[in-house]
């Protein structure tokens, strides 16, 4: 996707063609962009690690394949940055506290420290790491907790909806949150996904040391750095071109067209450079194919699509696009 021009936060593009698996449909693609802010042209960045160094992050492909992939994000820090880290098994610790980023040996010794075992007293290690991101906060800066683990909580609070209202609370503090998810055989993916929706963050899963780099490698020169937060998407198709269509992927992020309008309603954060991309299934409007049935209970917005002005004959659909600045509570329509 092309760079978004310097005085806007993204571009949107998009493309309709044929259905690959069945062509008498139409797929349509959307596509974001985030803007791209070069490195040295960044705020500084107050990032705290938390580390899950249990007794399941022994594998090989957990916890040395994270410490592995912090050290390279140990070579981009700059003199401005500050860095913490924290970790939490049967009980928190706090390695790091408030380190500035040009400590290279101090930071990589730190990381070279951790060992796993014990059990998992995840919700006391997100408290702690955001209570020393606070500590070091940084007015206009890039204030972050990174959590990076399998996901597998079981001391303290360990239900997910209590988790997402702790990272909910946590967020009011202006600290945003990415997680790194390893390991597959007791790996908590829906968790990881509900506690940085929550927590206006960002979620990557590693599954070895390729993935490790392109998520790690870049870190601070991409998605760490929010562009925009509770980005929302809102396309209206005219009946005249389309008689039906189902979005593909992102089930769990379907909002209502009155949750569009409401700030207080949570959308997703775009990262600094970051793409962004959605996929819509149509059947044409001059297809002899029945629309198939609604699932039972899935959103489908019925009862308030009136709300929207007719569309113009040659128009095929509008995208409308909310989102906020990543300091703002309120919302700019697009």
């Amino acid at each position: 996707y092309k760079k978004p021009p310097e005085d806007e936060p993204f571009t949107l593009y998009s493309e309709l063609g044929i259905c690959p698996w069945n062509l008498k449909r139409k797929m349509l693609m959307i596509g974001f962009r985030g803007q791209e802010i070069e490195l040295g042209d960044q705020p500084p960045a107050n990032v705290v690690f938390l580390i899950d160094v249990s007794g399941s992050m022994s594998p090989v492909d957990r916890l040395p394949l994270l410490k592995k992939a912090f050290k390279m994000i140990t070579y981009q820090l700059r003199p401005i940055d500050t860095v913490s880290i924290v970790t939490y098994a049967g009980g928190v610790g706090v390695h790091l506290d408030g380190v500035k980023g040009d400590q290279t040996e101090t930071i990589i010794e730190a990381i070279d420290s951790l060992s796993a075992g014990g059990s998992t007293y995840g919700s006391g290690g997100i408290v702690k790491a955001y209570e020393i991101a606070e500590k070091h906060f940084i007015e206009g800066g890039n204030n972050r907790v990174v959590l990076a683990t399998d996901g597998d909580f079981n001391v303290g609070i360990s239900d997910n909806d209590q988790l997402v209202e702790l990272i909910k609370e946590k967020k009011e503090t202006g600290v945003f949150l990415s997680a790194y998810g390893v390991g597959f055989s007791n790996y908590m993916d829906e968790r990881m996904e509900q506690i940085t929706n929550a927590g206006n963050g960002t979620y990557f899963y590693i599954d070895g040391p390729e993935e490790a780099k392109r998520a790690f490698a870049n870190v601070f020169s991409g998605s760490m750095l929010a562009i925009a937060k509770d980005v929302k998407l809102q396309i209206q198709f005219n009946p005249k071109h389309v008689k039906g269509y189902r979005l593909i992927g992102y089930d769990n992020r379907v909002m209502s067209n009155e949750d569009f309008h409401d700030d207080t309603k949570e959308g997703g954060v775009l990262g600094n450079g970051q793409d962004m991309t959605a996929f819509i299934e149509i059947i044409p409007a001059d297809s002899s194919e029945e629309v198939p049935p609604i699932p039972e209970g899935e959103n489908i917005n019925e009862e308030d699509e009136s709300e929207f002005e007719p569309l113009e004959d040659d128009v095929y659909m509008v995208v409308r696009i909310r989102y906020k600045d990543p300091d703002s509570d309120e919302s700019k329509l697009v």
